[in-house]
């Protein structure tokens, strides 16, 4: 019997993702599973191989499924669960994975408890908080036939998450997945140098952005941070930002260089933080 039920869950899945989007029957809507499917995110000169990649399954409120990206040519996977609170929003919960910019928390540990976004607009995928609640959206969704989606549907944490049944107690909330975090971060660095006036903070922007990373990610990235400037050109994206207004030297400057390689993925990171005196 139980064999049977998990082959309809499996099949109810697989039908949602073939119809993401909303039907209407009988007058009244109704909406299928919009997040489910095969989604995909390629820089201008990525080959199939170097896209980041979402394959979502969806029951009800609850999505599961999987992550990967490639950063510096490796790849980075994991798994995730989010719940929708409408038909174009949800919420990412938790996310387990290799270790990297997205999870601290191997799968067969547990899971890292997050609060990011998953949202659809105009047809794309999105995982990124946009400034004043605007969507930004790099995955499109895959129309060719993903047999992986299959595969997936068939994991046994897979059929307990979307039955949301008991799984493996979380880790502790990291601030790191937040952007204002991460910001913030950059903002308490410690400026050692008094005749620079000026700290390095390469290393925290890596953490979210590292060498890898596609051009339209890092943009995407960036003008989701609801504050400060980007600038770009055919070979670098510079991001600048600052809080305070340099009475009694409280005001501090953020500087954000990142050189794109041929590829148009990230080559070498430049950043500080720059303290300003009476401007």
């Amino acid at each position: 019997m139980k064999k049977v039920f998990f082959l309809m869950l499996i099949a109810f899945a697989m039908a949602a993702g073939a119809q993401p989007t909303n039907t209407i029957s009988g007058g009244k809507s109704k909406v299928s599973a919009p997040f489910a499917g095969s989604w995909e995110s390629c820089g201008r000169h990525d080959t199939p191989d170097l896209c980041s990649r979402y394959l979502l399954l969806q029951r009800g409120n609850r999505i599961c499924g999987t992550w990967s990206h490639v950063a510096t040519y490796d790849e980075y996977q994991g798994r995730v669960v989010a719940e929708a609170i409408s038909p174009v929003e949800a919420r990412r919960i938790r996310i387990c994975g290799r270790l990297s910019r997205e999870t601290r928390t191997e799968c067969d540990v547990g899971w890292d408890t997050i609060d990011r976004p998953l949202r659809l607009c105009g047809g794309k995928l999105g995982d990124l908080d946009g400034k004043d609640g605007r969507c930004y959206a790099d995955f499109v969704r895959v129309k060719r036939p993903d047999p992986s989606l299959e595969a997936l549907a068939a994991q046994p944490w897979v059929q307990a998450c979307l039955l949301d049944q008991k799984e493996a107690p979380a880790q502790p909330t990291l601030t790191t997945h937040n952007e204002a975090a991460w910001l913030n971060e950059m903002y308490a660095t410690r400026i050692p140098n008094v005749a620079s006036q000026r700290a390095d903070t390469s290393s925290i922007v890596a953490s979210r952005l590292p060498v890898g990373t596609s051009r339209d990610r890092a943009l995407a990235f960036l003008r989701g941070l609801g504050e400060g400037n980007v600038d770009e050109s055919a070979s670098d994206i510079v991001f600048s930002t600052h809080r305070g207004e340099g009475i009694k030297g409280n005001r501090r400057d953020i500087l954000i260089k990142l050189h794109l390689g041929p590829d148009q993925n990230v080559e070498s990171i430049t950043s500080y933080i720059h303290k300003s005196n009476n401007l």
